[in-house]
């Protein structure tokens, strides 16, 4: 079964595109770029896009309660 890769590729050649432009001095240079706007217009950068999995980002399983036979307990 194939895994969908998503719009920007599989995760393998996200990851490898990432590292090599972080190497490269890519986001350097776009954050030396961004720091030149005095206004600082274009300063904020929003990961509200990036979601995880749920399970990745340590949510508790839904489950249903049991109550216990002793009422006063729950």
């Amino acid at each position: 079964m194939a895994r969908s890769s998503g719009a920007f590729g599989g995760w393998k050649v996200v990851y490898q595109r990432f590292n090599r432009w972080a190497k490269s001095g890519v986001f350097e240079r776009i954050f030396k770029l961004l720091a030149r706007d005095h206004d600082n217009e274009y300063m904020m950068i929003d990961a509200t896009i990036v979601r995880a999995a749920p399970h990745s980002a340590g949510a508790q399983k839904k489950t249903a309660s049991k109550r216990s036979v002793d009422p006063a307990a729950d």
